[in-house]
């Protein structure tokens, strides 16, 4: 199918979507769970379009549709830590109206980690009697934080990180105008996800940028305690730490280990130099970074696992 063809991995999912809108055959609710920059967007995107080929097309990343109307979305709003009951009862009372095209309508909810308690039952009352033809899709980094009944409703597409190989095949294919080492760089910094290798090939600042942001992690790696706190407090609303806190952890544990030709920051070795001779603890930091998502999701207190990680290096 034409609408899958921009896919990047992810086969045996693609197979299974696309068997679903061969048979005609749609279960009411998905839970696509990944990190940012897998995929997720981009596979509901396909997905949606080939249950509604012929009738328009419909781009998730601007939340637009072309000559569709069947289809409601929900992010979580710029300033706002998480999706309120109020818009998913909006989001809701649009799929009560009569369909525009006649058939399928669609119900997105970005970012639906970050549903508090009244808006996630809003939609379990909703998944419990969902109207015909209508199909809720829900995108999440993370499921720990969902309610267990609302992902016991729903068909869970769990999109992991791209093999390497993969990726970098496909990514010169599409960007013939790119050096195979730049390609290869942007490979390596996005760690098997697909979303980020194309932003940093379109936008080289990209990868100044994570230069950067890891060099002020390093900094504060050897910095003094009120350092650390500030440098805590500076990042622990950004989404995209994780992603360079891990390059960093992964790059650590690769010069302790003497690998350092494998460095994926190499400009980086001054800073590297001085924390594995300084800091004795940092293998334990470095577990800690890249496992962050999976312990903090229990921990329950961002700031307090992050004061841990770095005070007790």
């Amino acid at each position: 199918m034409k609408e899958f063809e921009g896919i990047i991995g992810h086969e045996n999912h693609v197979r299974y979507l696309q068997n679903l809108t061969q048979k005609e055959v749609v279960p009411h609710a998905f839970l696509f769970v990944g990190s940012r920059g897998v995929g997720k967007t981009t596979l509901v995107q396909a997905f949606i379009n080939s249950l509604i080929s012929g009738k328009g097309s419909v781009d998730l990343e601007s939340q637009t549709s072309k000559n569709f109307f069947d289809i409601a979305y929900v992010d979580l709003a710029e300033d706002k830590k998480e999706i309120s009951v109020t818009q998913i009862r909006e989001l809701l009372e649009k799929l009560t109206l009569t369909s525009a095209q006649g058939g399928h309508k669609f119900a997105v909810v970005m970012n639906a980690q970050a549903l508090n308690a009244s808006a996630s039952n809003a939609l379990l009352k909703f998944l419990e009697e969902p109207p015909a033809h209508t199909h809720l899709l829900l995108l999440a980094t993370s499921k720990d934080h969902m309610l267990p009944t609302i992902i016991s409703r729903c068909v869970t597409l769990t999109l992991l990180p791209v093999a390497r190989n993969v990726l970098e095949e496909q990514l010169r294919t599409r960007f013939p105008e790119s050096a195979p080492q730049t390609i290869t760089q942007c490979v390596l910094l996005a760690q098997g996800l697909p979303g980020n290798a194309i932003s940093y090939l379109r936008d080289p600042s990209r990868v100044s940028e994570i230069e950067v942001l890891a060099r002020d992690l390093t900094r504060a790696l050897l910095g003094a305690a009120h350092e650390q706190s500030a440098y805590i407090a500076s990042i622990i609303d950004e989404s995209s730490w994780t992603h360079v806190a891990t390059l960093v952890a992964l790059d650590l544990l690769a010069y302790a280990s003497h690998a350092r030709e494998n460095l994926l920051l190499p400009n980086l070795g001054d800073m590297y130099e001085k924390i594995t001779s300084q800091r004795k603890n940092i293998a334990v930091w470095c577990q800690g970074v890249i496992e962050y998502d999976k312990i903090h999701a229990y921990s329950g207190n961002k700031q307090l696992f992050l004061e841990n990680l770095f005070f007790n290096l």
